[in-house]
């Protein structure tokens, strides 16, 4: 992924203006949506932890609101770099872990719809190009 120009100091993202959508300026309402609290806790917790991962009761890796808001932002320009629009779907082909959360906002702040699939392999291409197939995805993400 190609990061993109430095962001404002007070702005959480490192994406251009105008390319994903923008933190809100006052406080997120009741009628708030997934993306609206993500983008808040993005601002008002940028070092809280939102994401952990474990392996058998092991920390394995963490993610913290801004560095999620900043990763998730980054896929989402190459998301609507690549030609898709809100509304598309994107199939998610990652493991678990931080890239597949990491894809997966990505596609809510995009405006797409994620699709998850078990990445690609021998025993399940056949599965795979049904879903892909199902879900008229234009895209895929995935991280093997």
């Amino acid at each position: 992924m190609t990061p993109h120009p430095r962001p404002p100091p007070d702005s959480p993202a490192e994406t251009p203006p105008g390319t994903v959508a923008d933190p809100p300026s006052g406080p997120v309402h009741s009628s708030a949506t997934l993306l609206d609290r993500a983008l808040e806790r993005a601002r008002l917790t940028p070092d809280a932890k939102a994401f952990t991962f474990l392996d058998r009761g092991s920390e394995v890796a963490t993610l913290t609101y801004a560095e999620l808001d900043r990763s998730a932002r980054r896929t989402a320009a190459l998301l609507q770099h690549s030609g898709a629009t809100p509304g598309d779907r994107v199939i998610l082909s990652c493991s678990p872990g931080v890239d597949y959360v990491i894809a997966f906002w990505a596609c809510v702040y995009a405006g797409m719809a994620a699709v998850p699939a078990y990445p690609p392999s021998r025993r399940n291409s056949a599965r795979l190009a049904a879903i892909i197939t199902d879900a008229g995805a234009v895209l895929m993400l995935g991280n093997e």
